[in-house]
């Protein structure tokens, strides 16, 4: 999509209102204006990550809200670049926000500023641990508020809640996000038959942790999920594993161990509300339950950063030049793998949804730099094999071939709505 800043930003945030309390038009311009002039500053010769929230700080402070807290200033501040400046380097980008406000109608003054920064406030969990369904997570609960985000020059990821309306990166803009993991189409399809295969509901949801920490370690990388474990079309002369490596049942042992906790907590949690409810109250169990919960809270902490570490050091095989090979069973049959091309004419159909849909056939040369050429390379040679391309910059990008046509998904979205309920029963299995 060519370039329309801030005008398609603009469209997006609008056409995503659904009754969200947004900023106007204007409103939008003077926000989105702000943050990508502040995008490209540098603060002692650093570049900005910063994140402004249009919420009000009464909002954040809410009892319901227990895991928002707020520092709210004495006097409220002009949004202006200067200040975002000022005040990134205080904040955590991934835990903690800007807060703006509309200025009030008494002190608004004819084409003056619209907006204000009433303080910054503590937003609750990262978004890698939000990413993984955290019952506590911030996000999303009792109201959704407009957020732009950014962690690199000139670009900017807009959400209202726990959805991502548009990006501005690399000179062009992606409205929303093509959820090809969780949503019905080629790639859901080809990994719910490679768990079905397996036996093993948590397979979808574990290649997307992998994605999502490639992304997070911020070096960008390439992923393949064979549909075997044949290494064709692939030089692997370094660093090819053993078929004995212990590797990938350690990670299934732990994600199992993991929502195991997670199930006994939830029961405990529900055991205990059932004995406060009953008449008359049972107020012996509830507390026994109440007690068992907390200490299923505590277990499924361990087990939540145990889980997180072995997902680490899988995605950070990742940052090696070349790809990383994963088969059927999900075992690392390579990392470091290097892309054999073809020299035939290779057209890729452009999907504009998850489900597949597209009509623009593009060359293969001008689909991206040499991640996105190769991985459209490999999946031209192997039908039904998956091609998850990161870029340094953060987008996330699909190619599958179904036997036919080469399809492209640029501008993945990855978040917590990534796995259905079918897939939480991996811990039983």
């Amino acid at each position: 999509m060519a370039l329309e800043y801030p005008a398609a930003l603009i469209d997006a945030i609008v056409a995503d209102a659904s009754g969200a309390s947004l900023p106007t038009r204007d409103e939008c311009r003077e926000l989105l204006d702000a943050a990508f002039y502040a995008s490209v500053e540098r603060e002692e010769g650093r570049a900005l990550a910063f994140t402004l929230a249009f919420v009000g700080w009464t909002e954040i402070d809410a009892p319901k809200h227990s895991m928002f807290s707020a520092l709210v200033f004495d006097g409220s501040l002009p949004l202006t670049v200067r200040e975002i400046v000022k005040l990134a380097p205080a904040l955590d980008h991934r835990i903690a926000a800007i807060g703006v406000r509309r200025r009030p109608e008494a002190q608004r003054q004819k084409r003056g500023p619209l907006l204000e920064i009433w303080g910054i406030f503590r937003h609750g969990r990262s978004e890698y641990e939000r990413l993984e369904g955290l019952a506590s997570s911030s996000f999303g609960i009792g109201f959704d508020y407009l957020k732009v985000s950014s962690t690199r020059p000139a670009a900017m990821d807009i959400d209202i809640g726990d959805s991502r309306v548009a990006s501005l990166a690399g000179g062009t803009i992606e409205r929303g996000g093509k959820r090809v993991f969780s949503e019905a189409g080629p790639v859901r399809d080809l990994l719910m038959e490679a768990a079905r295969a397996q036996g093993d509901n948590s397979y979808v949801e574990l290649v997307q942790r992998v994605v999502w920490t490639i992304r997070s370690l911020g070096h960008g990388g390439t992923l393949l999920v064979l549909p075997d474990r044949g290494l064709k079309h692939l030089n692997v002369e370094k660093y090819a594993t053993s078929a004995g490596s212990r590797a990938t049942d350690d990670l299934r042992d732990r994600h199992r161990e993991y929502w195991a906790c997670a199930r006994k907590y939830s029961t405990a949690v529900q055991r205990a509300r059932d004995c406060e409810n009953a008449e008359p109250p049972n107020w012996q169990s509830s507390a026994y339950n109440a007690m068992r919960a907390r200490s299923e809270r505590g277990w499924m902490e361990v087990h939540r950063r145990s889980l997180r570490d072995a997902v680490r050091f899988f995605a950070s095989l990742a940052n090696v030049d070349g790809a990383l090979v994963l088969g059927p069973d999900l075992h690392v049959l390579a990392f470091g793998a290097m892309i054999q091309t073809v020299k035939e004419q290779i057209r890729v159909v452009n999907c504009t949804s998850s489900a597949g849909d597209g009509a623009e056939l593009l060359d293969v040369s001008m689909i991206g730099g040499a991640r996105h050429q190769s991985a459209a390379h490999f999946c031209w040679q192997r039908p039904k094999a998956l091609a998850v391309v990161v870029s340094q910059d953060g987008r996330v990008s699909c190619f599958y071939k179904d036997g036919v046509k080469l399809r492209m998904w640029a501008g993945v979205r990855l978040d917590r709505r990534q796995a259905p309920e079918e897939e939480r029963q991996s811990a039983s299995q």
